[in-house]
């Protein structure tokens, strides 16, 4: 049993689960909360005679932000990547180019 299958397993047991479950009843939860909130405001609103205010919805967090050293790591990665992009094109560009004095 490798890594991954073992960390798979370890974190899909019952209790996780549960857990899981629990979490997402609570954001519903609390995103019907915030509805009512909004239209409790805008009723409110209506009847002081103003204009109600038009929240778009809230966009879904598609995963967890990464972590101090993990933006580190790809901001270098992707300087690193751009440092050999520019040396293979000075090199092609060194290579194909006449020289001007001639």
């Amino acid at each position: 049993m490798n890594w991954p299958e073992l960390w798979h397993r370890i974190s899909t047991t019952r209790y996780t689960a549960s857990l899981e479950d629990e979490i997402e009843l609570l954001r519903q939860d609390l995103e019907r909360e915030r509805q009512e909130k909004r239209s409790m405001l805008n009723s409110l609103l209506t009847r002081a005679g103003v204009q109600p205010i038009d929240t778009p919805p809230p966009t879904p967090r598609v995963g967890r932000r990464p972590s101090r050293n993990q933006v580190q790591v790809r901001m270098e990665q992707e300087a690193f990547q751009k440092a050999i992009k520019e040396a293979q094109e000075n090199a092609r560009g060194l290579a194909f180019k006449p020289e001007a004095n001639h």
